[in-house]
């Protein structure tokens, strides 16, 4: 934030809906029919990272890591969750994602947007004010935070 500060960057800011779903499981696991769904004889194959499998966070971390080099972004070495190209820096923790750019860049953040929309069920929360509950609030005219 503050590199966002010093700047004058614009921010933009995604949550991923049922983030973990996203992912497809590398090994598919055998599970006994829900309740009420029962058929004699039958089990179910789970093809999809689902929240409270022990490598779901590890199966969409990598989905979503895909995604982004896809999409142009390259990881900073030896730091988890932070990609950036040469006009945006994306920050993300699990489902929730950060993304910084010049006001100049305006155009090709929109389009880096559709093609992030087109690929995940997502929320656009719009200017950055809360991130992994911490509260940010700009002084923009004072380049402070």
């Amino acid at each position: 934030m503050a590199i966002t500060c010093a700047f004058d960057l614009e921010t933009r800011q995604y949550d991923i809906t049922n983030a973990f779903a996203n992912a497809t499981r590398k090994q598919p696991i055998a599970c006994a029919c829900a309740e009420g769904f029962e058929r004699p004889g039958k089990i179910l194959w789970v093809l999809k990272a689902l929240y409270g499998l022990k490598t779901s966070p590890l199966d969409w971390f990598k989905e979503l890591t895909y995604t982004l080099d896809d999409l142009g972004l390259h990881p900073v070495p030896d730091t988890n969750c932070l990609f950036m190209n040469d006009w945006l820096i994306l920050i993300f923790f699990v489902d929730d994602i950060m993304a910084i750019y010049s006001s100049r860049d305006e155009l090709k953040m929109n389009e880096f947007e559709s093609k992030l929309i087109a690929k995940y069920e997502l929320r656009q929360l719009g200017a950055a004010e809360h991130f992994l509950g911490i509260r940010i609030v700009r002084d923009r005219a004072n380049r402070k935070l």
